[in-house]
């Protein structure tokens, strides 16, 4: 018996799909991931971050627990939207450093930023908490998300 798991199954042969069983694996609930993972654990916003962030993946969630480099990550990410949002040049050139000390990390960085971007948005438009990923973040820190400002324009504006 050969067990293969794939997230796409176009991106296997024809051939060998035909002879084979499938067993569709659905994703865990963002409670179930949280649940699994918050035995013993106290702080409850990087809990949630990661329980979303994991996708439904309780393996995944869990390494990033124990991951203290990741947690690092994402509140250095969080520092950079500051820090850019303040629209100061040194802080700029930090930015790009830290991109540049971080390149076998850059994966993950772009993907954090992407989501407070998504998160930024959303809450400006629709002030709906449930549906963020960073919540704590996004609305304790982001006081112009709060007023339904446009992040680009924000940011990026003179």
């Amino acid at each position: 018996i050969i067990i293969m798991t794939v997230d796409n199954i176009n991106s296997v042969l024809d051939t060998v799909i035909s002879r084979v069983t499938k067993i569709r694996l659905e994703k865990n609930s963002y409670k179930e991931v949280l649940m699994a993972i918050s035995e013993g654990k106290n702080d409850q916003g990087i809990l949630e971050f990661i329980s979303k962030y994991s996708d439904g993946i309780i393996g995944v969630a869990k390494e990033l627990v124990e991951n203290k480099e990741f947690e690092e990550l994402r509140f250095n990410v969080y520092d950079i939207l500051c820090k850019l949002s303040d629209k100061n040049d040194n802080d700029l050139l930090k930015t790009y450093n830290y991109f540049e000390k971080n390149k076998v990390n850059i994966e993950t960085i772009l993907l954090m930023m992407n989501m407070y971007f998504r998160d930024m948005l959303i809450y400006s438009r629709t002030k709906n908490e449930k549906i963020l990923i960073s919540t704590a973040l996004i609305i304790k820190h982001f006081p112009w998300v709060k007023n339904g400002l446009i992040i680009i324009n924000y940011l990026f504006s003179d």
